[in-house]
């Protein structure tokens, strides 16, 4: 069925190229990295539903990690270019946090940021095992528990709270992480973009209010990042301004660590069970990025064109968006490249930290799993994600017997 569903989708139009795809539909989400493998395996781009072109081949990934001929800032023409930072938060934040940012503020912002997630990483990484089996030994063995939604988002919250250094209420924590994600999507609803910008003011103050608090602290990502402050220097930022450079990067690593690593633990765990109960294999840090690498849950990274060029033949202006198919590179990749992450100056500065959640949970929670049952598994239709949703696990409880716990 979602073969041809996939082949409706590539149909040819009258020119005889293909038609544009979808990123947020379900049934395109759910295994485009087939997709990339089969119906798509001859083309190095493809045009999508809402604008730009999504590039497919990993070499070409690669080499547009690097090319100066792609930019991260947005284009004078995006709702978040710098020049609209006196009308929207969406635009101030995205002028804070590195996806966005080209040298020499890039340089000076992820440098930063970097020293200030290692430095408190350092300490923090051997404390998240320990959380995990807390945690796990806490959920309750006899009522209904979503695997992803509960029982991997509730660890992922409370683990990358910890990390940052804040309490928030979950409820305002994923309306926070949400808005992050939207600025990473093509924008063309004026009401959700209004909402967008509302939930990101929200966040930013709902993180500062915090922020002096969890700076005291001595393991804390608030407290590193006012212990490397000084390199921020070259900014000549105000202090209101460094404030919201914290709070905007805070909120970064909060919907990285939230949203990509809740849907990875999912991801990680289903691998896990496809085996028979007698012959699964430890997970270990190598299944983790495996299973990853296979179901990556992040799955685009938007680049935008710094002058007119030909993309394998299709012409693509100065100002459109590419967006790198990690998924696909993930699936044609014949050398040992691992997309998931980017690549370089590109590659996620939290990595560590979401292998060390994700790997700690996953090892918790098979160790008291019975089965886990897919029947009902569908996708969120987000723009370049792969996040996967209701999926019924079983769990047993202390003394041995097995408590069914369903999504």
């Amino acid at each position: 069925m979602f073969g041809q569903w996939v082949r409706r989708k590539l149909g040819k139009n009258a020119e005889n190229s293909i038609l544009p795809l979808d990123l947020t539909a379900p049934e395109m989400i759910e295994d485009f990295a087939s997709l990339a493998t089969t119906e798509l395996a001859q083309m190095s781009v493809c045009p999508l539903t809402n604008g730009g072109q999504l590039m497919l081949d990993p070499q070409d990934l690669k080499a547009a990690f690097s090319q100066k001929n792609y930019s991260n800032q947005p284009s004078r023409f995006s709702a978040l270019a710098p020049h609209n930072s006196s009308k929207y938060v969406a635009a101030q934040v995205a002028a804070n946090i590195p996806p966005f940012l080209d040298a020499p503020r890039h340089t000076v912002v992820r440098k930063w940021l970097s020293k200030a997630i290692f430095a408190n990483l350092t300490d923090f990484r051997s404390k998240i095992p320990q959380a995990a089996q807390l945690y796990v030994s806490d959920l309750p063995r006899d009522e209904p528990l979503l695997l992803v939604e509960t029982v991997a988002r509730g660890f992922a919250i409370q683990t990358i709270c910890d990390f940052v250094g804040v309490e928030l209420e979950q409820a305002d924590l994923k309306r926070y992480t949400a808005a992050m994600f939207k600025l990473f999507a093509p924008i063309h609803d004026a009401e959700e973009f209004a909402r967008t910008n509302h939930a990101l003011a929200a966040s930013r103050e709902a993180l500062r209010a915090q922020l002096v608090q969890a700076s005291d602290q001595k393991t804390s990502l608030f407290s590193t990042m006012n212990q490397f402050a000084d390199l921020l220097e070259g900014l000549s930022l105000t202090e209101d301004e460094k404030q919201l450079m914290f709070c905007d990067n805070a909120l970064l690593v909060l919907a990285d660590g939230v949203e990509n690593v809740e849907a990875a633990i999912g991801e990680v765990l289903l691998k896990w069970a496809e085996a028979p109960e007698n012959e699964r294999t430890e997970i270990t840090e190598s299944f983790v990025r495996d299973a990853i690498h296979s179901a990556t849950p992040g799955q685009t990274i938007a680049r935008i064109a710094t002058n007119d060029m030909h993309l394998a033949g299709v012409k693509c202006p100065a100002g459109s968006p590419v967006f790198l198919s990690l998924a696909s590179a993930n699936a044609r990749s014949t050398d040992a490249i691992d997309f998931s992450f980017g690549l370089g100056r590109h590659r996620c500065i939290g990595e560590g930290l979401a292998i060390s959640v994700i790997l700690a949970c996953c090892q918790e929670i098979a160790k008291h799993t019975k089965r886990i049952d897919t029947s009902n598994l569908r996708f969120e239709p987000v723009f370049g994600h792969r996040w996967m949703r209701d999926t019924t696990i079983e769990l047993a409880n202390a003394q041995g017997s097995k408590e069914s716990v369903k999504q």
